[in-house]
């Protein structure tokens, strides 16, 4: 439901897709089908299949470019947007407000964007920020969240993490003295981009932040993971135990983790406290395999060694 929201149109496509690709499979004993062995729902989540993504893309080739270029530099903010931030965003792209004013208007007409006025106390706050929540200052939406996938989509990788960057230094200087309010949005947008500090210093105070206000361990791992994904990728003497996380995590959605999902990430952790002694990436690691253990409701070996 949160990738279809009930269209029927998208509901068809993406069962079609996934039956088509063996990822729903029929099950004659119980007669219905069911997932395709070691898949879980959340690991389908972001697919768009091509028949919805060519419908989109069909409806966008048909906008002016202008119209086209406000709705790309919107998709990087996210599904959730406020003008104020997007009319920032677009002035450093050679568009006046005039003109996003314009663009924004042409897009709702075409259905691409809704307007969330009258919404903001409904929206209210939401802990721990993904791709998909709403900003509280939110003044549009895209209309169904495939349409925002798609249109993020037709954007080059490349581009889209330097436009990433943009929206983290705009945010910094926006919400400067109050970062620690926002800190989940700029974790999430230097994440998205090459600047490897920012996103750790930012994924760090945002997984403490999960940890202290919230009391989420869960969203705390999910940023405190990618923290750590750039501090192995960068020490050599840690390359043979693989940059990635051992649980895989789609940036932007929350993920639950099961007791064997912390036991394998803590497991991780003691190899990689391990290897990295006498290394200058020692502290670094030691700092944030204690946070994660914390986080991992781990108290044992792993955590007394870091």
């Amino acid at each position: 439901h949160e990738q279809t929201e009930g269209n029927p149109f998208f509901i068809e496509e993406l069962v079609n897709a996934l039956v088509e690709h063996g990822r729903l499979i029929w099950n004659e004993q119980e007669m219905h089908y069911g997932l395709a062995p070691g898949l879980t729902v959340e690991m389908l989540a972001g697919a768009v299949p091509q028949g919805i993504r060519a419908a989109i893309g069909a409806r966008l080739d048909r906008l002016e470019p202008e119209t086209q270029q406000v709705l790309g530099l919107a998709a990087i903010i996210g599904r959730h947007f406020s003008q104020e931030i997007l009319n920032r965003f677009g002035s450093a792209h050679g568009l006046s407000e005039e003109g996003v004013e314009r663009a924004l208007g042409y897009a709702k007409s075409a259905r691409f964007l809704a307007s969330l006025e009258g919404e903001a106390e409904r929206l209210g706050d939401i802990p721990g920020f993904t791709s998909r929540a709403p900003e509280i200052e939110a003044d549009y939406a895209f209309d169904h969240p495939l349409i925002h996938q798609v249109v993020y989509g037709e954007l080059d990788r490349r581009r889209r993490r330097r436009l990433h960057a943009e929206v983290g230094y705009l945010l910094e200087d926006l919400y400067r003295g109050r970062e620690g309010l926002h800190v989940e949005r700029l974790a999430y947008h230097f994440l998205e981009s090459d600047d490897d500090a920012k996103a750790r210093e930012y994924s760090v105070a945002a997984g403490d932040k999960m940890l202290r206000a919230y009391y989420d361990p869960d969203m705390a791992l999910g940023y405190y993971l990618p923290a750590l994904e750039m501090v192995v990728g960068k020490e050599t003497s840690l390359r043979h135990l693989g940059p990635k996380s051992p649980v895989p995590i789609r940036r932007g959605f929350v993920h639950r983790f099961t007791p064997e999902e912390r036991n394998t990430v803590v497991a991780y952790l003691g190899d990689i406290l391990k290897a990295v002694r006498e290394t200058p990436a020692a502290k670094a690691v030691a700092q944030l395999a204690n946070q994660i253990c914390v986080a991992a409701l781990h108290m044992g070996e792993v955590y007394e060694a870091s």
